[in-house]
Parts: structure tokens; sequence; C-alpha cells
């Protein structure tokens, strides 16, 4: 049951620092979270951070201590059983959805806006986020700031996947299960964003045997609103009892700091397209590069056979006229980075992509993370700069003009805001690419020269 309103106004929380005095949902958050065995040793404060509500530390945290714990029972996760009509639409749902996030986002999408006021969860479905920054959200007018950049695409892409998701969970799921006025494409698109904003990936160890575990998809509740940082000040895990959400201290965190769990190396299209917002300095941002093996490419098919077996690439795309399409990504560390650990490494890709000796895929076959030749070496960075150059000549604004906006303009807006970011970046990660491409070039011109005198 929900806590009685008008009992957790009387009542405040057990510390009064957790006490918020212009947030009463907020206190009837931790009075419900307390009367399940939360304990928050005054040591956390949700509050406005510059990366707007966060988690900041009241006091010094030794290395290894914990921070605070979340008892199991305010989880909501892919194995919860208080979800409406006695379980029964839990148990289908578990029965008939196999992914994790999509499983949450239903039930979560249930118990806000089917059982309301009677769910279990309802202290702390009422402190989420309605309004969400999300790129499915955001208009016409605020994705054509992103025109040319890949966010763009991959945005109307996803739209598109919610839609027919949404289609296929209305004609599993109305009316025996959800009531239609529920199950709308605006209440979907919400669950599934909180869901991929909020929930954790938990380890639910066996009963008697610690060797043997499961992962569920679950929204723990206080947990939920650390923020992200490339570089965490804390870590997150159920315990090994299965009975607590741990949120601890791997090295000392000072009095005043923020906390910050991280997701893995994503960047800020990753971010902006799954968690709603834009990263600044983010060392893990990327732009995407099709690259194209013609048709009548002599070699296309040993070309197809290496790639496949020495870098397990293969084309996202086959033409019409049989050419084939392959993409990677460029980073901000250097020309071999990779967003992804299983992503392809983009140098060895373009070793291949550009070769025209056969000898030389001879060799490639077996090896392709080195040097082919000087003259294929050479070719793999005229061909990287002519790319990026047409990329960055593609974009309707300069980065110049980009600049100006963020430096003239009141962007209120931050959909925006983070849009102009988002293509400033990209044209900067392009144009630094431009710059080692270019050096990397004439230092090979110079060693061809050199050995053919």
């Amino acid at each position: 049951m929900a806590t009685n309103e008008s009992d957790s106004f009387l009542r405040k929380p057990k510390y009064e620092h957790d006490y918020y005095e212009d947030d009463q949902p907020m206190n009837e958050f931790i009075i419900w979270l307390e009367d399940l065995g939360f304990d928050n040793h005054q040591g956390l404060r949700i509050g406005s951070t510059d990366l707007g509500r966060g988690m900041v530390a009241t006091k010094a945290f030794e290395c290894q201590n914990d921070i605070t714990i979340v008892p199991r029972e305010a989880i909501l996760g892919d194995d919860s059983k208080i979800i409406g009509d006695n379980g029964r639409v839990g148990e289908f749902l578990r029965q008939n959805i196999t992914e994790g996030l999509e499983l949450v986002a239903l039930m979560i999408l249930y118990e806000r806006f089917v059982r309301a006021e009677n769910s279990f969860w309802y202290p702390w479905i009422k402190i989420l986020p309605k309004q969400l920054s999300h790129t499915v959200y955001w208009n016409e007018e605020e994705l054509n700031e992103v025109r040319g950049c890949a966010l763009y695409e991959l945005t109307h892409c996803l739209h598109r996947q919610l839609q027919k998701k949404h289609l296929e969970y209305k004609k599993l799921l109305v009316p025996d299960y959800f009531p239609e006025e529920a199950l709308t494409l605006e209440n979907y698109k919400w669950a599934i964003c909180s869901s991929w904003a909020r929930t954790f990936l938990i380890t639910v160890y066996d009963e008697f045997d610690d060797s043997k575990h499961t992962n569920v998809t679950a929204f723990v509740p206080f947990a939920d609103m650390l923020n992200y940082h490339a570089e965490r000040n804390c870590k997150a895990q159920l315990d090994a009892s299965n009975k607590f959400f741990r949120i601890w201290a791997p090295w000392p965190i000072s009095k005043g700091e923020q906390l910050f769990v991280e997701y893995g190396n994503k960047g800020n299209t990753e971010l902006m397209m799954y968690y709603g917002f834009h990263l600044e300095n983010n060392p893990f941002s990327a732009v995407r590069l099709s690259f194209c093996i013609e048709p009548n490419d002599r070699f296309l098919d040993k070309k197809k056979q290496i790639l496949k077996s020495q870098i397990d690439l293969e084309p996202f795309l086959t033409g019409s006229d049989g050419a084939q399409w392959f993409e990677v990504q460029i980073g901000k560390v250097d020309l071999t980075y990779a967003v992804e650990e299983d992503q392809v490494k983009v140098l060895p890709f373009l070793r291949v992509l550009v070769c025209d000796d056969e000898n030389e895929l001879d060799i490639a076959v077996k090896e392709i993370k080195n040097i082919l030749s000087l003259t294929n070496e050479l070719n793999i960075y005229v061909a990287l700069k002519m790319k990026c150059e047409s990329l960055i000549a593609s974009y309707p604004t300069t980065p110049a003009d980009d600049l100006k906006i963020l430096s003239t303009e009141n962007l209120s807006n931050y959909h925006r805001f983070a849009a102009i970011k988002t293509r400033l970046e990209e044209k900067q990660i392009l144009m630094e690419t431009v710059s080692r491409t270019e050096i990397m070039i004439n230092d090979l011109n110079q060693a061809i020269n050199i050995n053919q005198t």
C-alpha cells in the first residue's frame, strides 16, 4: 500500500537533515523508504546541482564505506511480484516480455497510469520527472538543429521503433491486462525513456549457492537519482544477502561532493537519445562514418571475407546496385578509438577498403592490424580526410556559427542548447581528425619519396 498522505504530512523523516521543507512529495517518499528499512545515516541529500537534481554527500566517506542502503522491497524489477490483480498482470508480462528494459517499462507504466494512488510505489512515482529531454521528445524544429548529425536520423529511427513496439503491446495487452487509455503511445514513451535513464542491471545471487546468479533489470528508488559522470566516485549494487541495494565509496568522498555513477563508454549521441542529457567534455563522443565498397570492385568478395573474419564487420546496408556499406566511428582519442569494446577499429577497416593489390589482401587475410604498405597507408588517410571534409561541408552551419549562437543567445530551451553543442562537438572531432590525417599524409609522402630515391 502507498503511504497514507494525511499521516505522512504530519510526520517528518527520521533525520532532520532528510526533511525537505518545501517539497512534501519528497518527504513522503523518504518516509515511505524509511518504513521499508531505509536509513540514510545523515550521509546524503537530494538537491539541485549543475546537472539538475542530484545526490550530494553531507559528510565525508572513507574508502569502502557504505554511503546508504535501499531495502530490496523498494526495488521495482523484472522479478517484482507486487503488481496488479494479485500479480496477474506481472506474471503475464514476465511470461511474454523477454527483454528486461521493456518489461520494467510496462511495469512502471501500469503502476503509474493504472494503479496510480493505489500503487505500492506511488510515493516514489510521484516524484519522478514527468517531462523528459530524450531526443524522441524533441519537436521537428529542435531536431532540425542536428540535421547532418547521426543523431537526427537515429532519433527518427527510434521514433519508428517505439511506434511499432507500442502497437505490438496494445495488441498483446489491451483490454485484458491494460485499459486502452493507459497504454497510449505517450505513456509508453515516458515509461521506456524512464527505464533507459533510471534502471540498474542488478546481480541477484542464489539463496543457497553464491556461485549462481541472475541479472535483473530494475528501478531502485533513491539510487535512481544518482547522476552520471565519466569519472564516477561511487558504486551501486545489491549486497550478497539480496536484502539491500548498496551505494558505497570505492575511494574517499569529501563532504559536499556530488555522487556520480557511470553507464559505460557512451558518447553524447547515445546519452541524449537514451538518457536525455549532453555531457560537457565527454571523452567518449564519436562521429559515425559510412564507407562503401563499390559493386565493381574486383576484390569485393575477398574484402567482405577479410572484414568478417578479421574484425567481425559486416555491411549494414547493401545498395540496390550491390554496393556494400560499412560503418565505423572516430573519436577524440585517436584514430583507433572505438566507442564500444566490440566496435571495429578504423584503420584496419580502411586498410582493406582502399586496398587494390592482391598480394596485400593475401597478407590482410592473416593480419590487418599492421601496415600493409606505405602506399596503402597513405591511401587510407587520404580517404579518411576526404570523408571528414565532406561531412564538415554537409552541416548547415559552421563551427563559428555555433560558437556565436552559444556565446550571444540566451538558450533557455535545453533541447536547442544540447543540439547546438552536439553538432559543434561532431564538427570539432572531424576537424581534429582532418588535422591528424594531414600530418600523416605529409609524413607518408616523405617516407615514400625516400624509398623511391
